[in-house]
């Protein structure tokens, strides 16, 4: 896994940069980290959490209401034969005092494990970045770097003279231009681009195999199933 030192230098050799220009840049590294690469690309955990005798589990430590999300859950737990629990088997259930897994029509024993696969933001300090991202989010780190310094020329061409303020404004479109590019570049790289260089809208729709009957028993559409 990469540093945040590795991805630091490799931010600062791609904008052709030292740190004498570049104040703390690993801020740009740490917010590239935690915002965009870690939606794109989320650090993917397993954990096991242990029952309390009812259906509603705690969820492990790290985990962000509002980022982190289920993708699957194990139970009984058996490492040599994975029991997959499915969709319908278990829910997120929001309570006065936060968020929680519940399992559907299972109360788990106390202390009896349940394996849970989620995700959550990568650490700030890039040691859960992989080695082949290392340069991938250099570049978005480099293209924060840039429009932040194109911002920087827009405030001082406003404030100067008008000779002076042409000169920055051509330095801040330059920063722009760069910014785009580099931001196309880890684009490219994690897969969210389409070919007109614009990040992939949502699909439209999308198929869902859902179960035809409710928890209860009863059919989820309003036809009888010898008429569907």
């Amino acid at each position: 896994m990469a540093t945040l030192e590795q991805i630091t230098n490799a931010m600062l050799d791609v904008v052709m940069q030292d740190n004498s220009r570049i104040p703390t840049p690993s801020r740009f590294v740490i917010q590239a980290i935690t915002q965009r690469y870690s939606l794109d690309r989320p650090l993917e955990v397993c954990t096991d959490i242990n029952g309390s005798g009812t259906s509603l589990l705690e969820l492990p430590d790290g985990f962000e209401d509002g980022f982190s999300e289920v993708s699957g859950v194990e139970y009984p737990v058996d490492d040599e034969n994975p029991q997959p629990v499915d969709d319908m088997g278990y829910r997120m259930r929001r309570l006065p005092s936060g968020i929680r897994l519940q399992m559907v029509g299972i109360s788990v024993p106390a202390g009896s494990p349940v394996r849970l696969q989620w995700t959550q933001r990568h650490a700030d300090d890039g040691t859960t970045v992989a080695d082949a991202d290392l340069y991938t989010v250099a570049d978005l780190a480099g293209a924060l770097y840039m429009e932040k310094l194109a911002a920087d020329y827009i405030d001082l061409g406003d404030a100067s003279v008008s000779a002076d303020s042409v000169s920055y404004r051509t330095k801040g479109q330059e920063a722009l231009t760069m910014a785009k590019a580099l931001r196309k570049r880890y684009q490219d790289a994690i897969g969210t681009t389409g070919a007109d260089g614009d990040t992939q809208p949502a699909p439209a729709f999308g198929r869902l195999n859902q179960d035809q009957m409710m928890g209860d028993g009863s059919p989820r559409l309003i036809h009888r199933g010898g008429g569907r």
